[in-house]
């Protein structure tokens, strides 16, 4: 086990007394010099460490996708629900929901949160007719055992979900995602620009870069100075 950072210091004052008793000023000073070179080589270790840690959480930031609450800033408390509460607005549950979609950007690999309680469900229909009219006697289940909903974009094909119970569907508790970047398939609406939240994603990346690059050069530095 090595020595403690106590123990090394004990240690090196220990030889730097010995050295004054039984050597010349000299050696004494060579002492003192490898003593604090040990010291630095060690922390320019843990500074590449950090360093190397700090830059693949960044990258694996940058790559992995993003999570979206389903009606976010838009509906009363996010929530995947059938009563819309008091907007502030006069709109309607439905409006709601599609002020929201228009303000991302989803992309495949993101993930859609629906935060509700045990009184809904979330499921998929196959096309817009059917979202509008709540027609889901086929439908893909996609509820979590418990709340909330997580489900992971695929690919970049439309996705229309509704909430099955009683007549929640008609009160507005219905979502159309059909503008979905990335993928080998082309979205079947064209895509606007990014929108403010993916583009925050990226320049949080950009900084994380741009701090591995000046973390990188102190350590250059420091490494220079030990040496």
């Amino acid at each position: 086990m090595p020595p403690s950072p106590r123990r090394r210091l004990i240690q090196g004052k220990q030889r730097i007394a010995s050295a004054a008793f039984v050597g010349t000023e000299s050696q004494q000073g060579k002492i003192v010099k490898r003593f604090i070179m040990e010291d630095g080589l060690r922390l320019v270790t843990l500074w590449r460490l950090w360093i190397t840690t700090f830059c693949v959480f960044q990258l694996l930031k940058a790559v992995a996708g993003a999570d979206y609450i389903v009606g976010e800033h838009f509906v009363t408390g996010a929530l995947w629900t059938n009563e819309p509460g008091p907007s502030g607005k006069n709109l309607s549950l439905l409006q709601q929901y599609e002020l929201w979609t228009k303000s991302v950007k989803i992309s495949v690999g993101d993930t859609l949160i629906f935060n509700y309680d045990d009184k809904h469900t979330v499921v998929l229909v196959s096309t817009q007719e059917m979202l509008n009219s709540c027609n889901y006697t086929t439908y893909e289940d996609v509820t979590s055992p418990t709340p909330p909903t997580a489900y992971t974009v695929k690919n970049v094909q439309p996705l229309y979900f509704l909430c099955s119970v009683g007549k929640h569907c008609q009160d507005g508790q219905k979502v159309a995602i059909t503008d979905i970047s990335g993928g080998s398939t082309p979205p079947v609406v064209p895509s606007p620009s990014p929108s403010a939240s993916n583009q925050g994603r990226w320049l949080q990346s950009v900084r994380g870069f741009r701090w591995c690059l000046t973390l990188g050069a102190s350590l250059l530095v420091l490494h220079l100075i030990v040496r």
